[in-house]
């Protein structure tokens, strides 16, 4: 489950500067190798209310408010004016309007973070939450649906039509049409570079899903592996970022030691993720979190520009202000005040 894997992956660190791993572009027929890559450190401050929170597992940024999943607190939804309001929604509960078990929720979607939000309820389904009314609506609900208990995380594409990302090793991801009730299984793509045994299948399935509304794409990714993929609305495969080389596969055999991308998120021209690059299995020690530090990377749909972020501390959710250049992430060193602001320079 996703609030099993936020746990495991806030514990990854990056290459240093020194490092110039290659950025790729894939696409069906081509393989491009991008060396010329915007590289910048930047060095945040922790901001807003003081021991206010829980446990904030994911954030996300729209018109100068921020939303924020809080998983350890009787109020799940926080409402933030980045002048200094604060809000709380929902209660965790078994009333009507309340969520069992806010660890096991995932935002996928909005519009607007009063009125409509997507939130993903392990188990249960797609629901829409209006935060002035503190009410939630079910967009589709997977008790009657064939692989109820493998699937991950849900988006909405269009109404009535989802994403679906789930445990079956034998595709992609799943776009399910709950108007004329049919599933359409989307194939992994074609790897050369190792043999696809079921294996490898079960390990680099997707267990995350999003969708870009400006360019109508389903965007997959998985944390065994340093790229992120491009689908049109359809599910046919676009085009994949990768960044460096996959340390998973060796001789063509794949053994997952490495973590690479997480909380991948887009929004506008633009697709982004937090970056590890890690490995998270051999000589790996608790003490070794305090120093540990987070990459951003950016790509540009339309122009395929990417650009690097190194960050001065871990984070394990990031969201970015592209009007303003500021990053907003959650701090995993600081439970008090979890909340920091990072400001790219505007030059770049």
């Amino acid at each position: 489950m996703r609030f099993i894997s936020i746990i495991i992956i806030v514990v990854f660190m990056i290459a240093c500067k020194k490092e110039t791993p290659n950025y790729n572009i894939r696409d069906n027929a081509n393989y491009k190798q991008e060396q010329d890559i915007l590289y910048e450190e930047l060095h945040g401050i922790n901001i807003g209310p003081i021991n206010k929170y829980g446990l904030i597992a994911d954030i996300h940024f729209m018109n100068d408010k921020l939303l924020m999943l809080d998983v350890k607190s009787d109020s799940i939804f926080v409402h933030y004016n980045l002048k200094g309001e604060l809000k709380k929604s929902f209660n965790k509960g078994e009333g009507p309007n309340e969520f069992v078990s806010p660890q096991f929720l995932k935002i996928t979607g909005f519009s607007n973070f009063s009125t409509d939000i997507q939130i993903f309820d392990f188990n249960k389904g797609l629901f829409k939450l209006n935060l002035i009314d503190q009410k939630k609506e079910s967009y589709f609900t997977l008790g009657n649906y064939d692989y109820k208990t493998s699937v991950q995380s849900i988006v909405l594409i269009e109404e009535g039509i989802f994403a679906m990302a789930n445990l079956d090793p034998l595709i992609k991801f799943s776009i399910y049409n709950d108007v004329v009730k049919k599933t359409k299984k989307i194939p992994h793509n074609k790897n050369f570079d190792i043999v696809n045994s079921k294996r490898y299948l079960e390990s680099v399935t997707p267990v995350d899903i999003g969708f870009n509304k400006k360019h109508k794409l389903i965007y997959t990714w998985n944390g065994a592996l340093n790229s992120i993929d491009l689908h049109d609305k359809n599910g046919v495969f676009i085009k994949s970022y990768s960044f460096g080389t996959n340390k998973n596969i060796n001789n063509k055999n794949f053994d997952r030691k490495y973590f690479y991308y997480y909380n991948v998120k887009s929004q506008g021209d633009y697709i982004y993720g937090i970056y590890a690059g890690f490995n998270t299995f051999d000589n790996f020690t608790e003490s070794l979190i305090p120093n540990l530090k987070s990459e951003i990377h950016v790509f540009n749909i339309k122009t395929d520009e990417m650009k690097r972020y190194k960050l001065d501390r871990l984070v394990n959710s990031c969201s970015i202000d592209f009007e303003n250049n500021i990053v907003y992430c959650i701090d995993e060193n600081s439970e008090s005040q979890p909340l920091m602001k990072y400001e790219i320079n505007k030059k770049n």
